[in-house]
């Protein structure tokens, strides 16, 4: 028996893969771009990196809850609208 589906799914993570790279390579050319702005405008600048952290909270097993840091600080959280 064949399983059908194997080569568009090897098409799409190269795909994904080859979009990442451009979006790596974007972000760096904005990273470079705003190096102009790190001492005539500290504040935009430091929100930009600010911006460009990555958390990376990973996955607990350890049962025990940590308290979580505020997502937004010095920001209002945008509203989530429920259906």
């Amino acid at each position: 028996m064949q399983v059908r589906g194997g080569g568009v799914k090897k098409g799409a993570n190269t795909s994904l893969t080859n979009l990442f790279k451009d979006a790596d390579s974007l972000l760096d050319s904005i990273d470079k771009f705003m190096e102009n702005y790190k001492d005539s405008n500290k504040d935009f600048y430091a929100g930009y990196k600010a911006a460009r952290v990555i958390r990376d909270l990973g996955i607990r097993h350890n049962g025990e809850e940590e308290e979580e840091e505020p997502e937004f600080q010095g920001q209002a959280p945008a509203v989530i609208a429920k259906k």
